[in-house]
């Protein structure tokens, strides 16, 4: 009977000498906040898009020619067996100054 008791015994010991002592009170040492890795660039505002015009599948362009008072969209579009260059002005902001306009017949690829 010793021999099944022993083993008993000895956990009841190692349990006793473990949790025999209280851990010790530790006052939090305060930190300075940490700084960011790099330097946090500032926000970049939203690109605005605006549609200008559609055009067909199959048109050249279009053609981007910027100023300082705007800018000028051109470009050729098919119009069945035939191509026209069309050109709209731009504002400052990118919005259309009037109506697109057609300017002259295109000649087709290959002519």
């Amino acid at each position: 009977m010793s021999r099944r008791i022993w083993p008993l015994g000895l956990g009841l010991a190692l349990a006793a000498a473990c949790g025999g002592s209280s851990v010790p009170a530790y006052k939090a040492v305060p930190h300075p906040p940490a700084r960011p890795a790099r330097p946090v660039a500032p926000m970049v505002p939203a690109l605005h898009a605006t549609q200008i015009a559609r055009v067909p599948d199959g048109t050249f362009g279009p053609y981007l020619g910027q100023g300082k008072d705007g800018a000028v969209l051109a470009w050729a579009a098919a119009e069945g067996e035939q191509r026209g260059w069309y050109l709209s002005l731009l504002g400052t902001d990118g919005a259309p100054r009037g109506p697109v306009r057609r300017l002259a017949d295109a000649g087709i690829r290959g002519e």
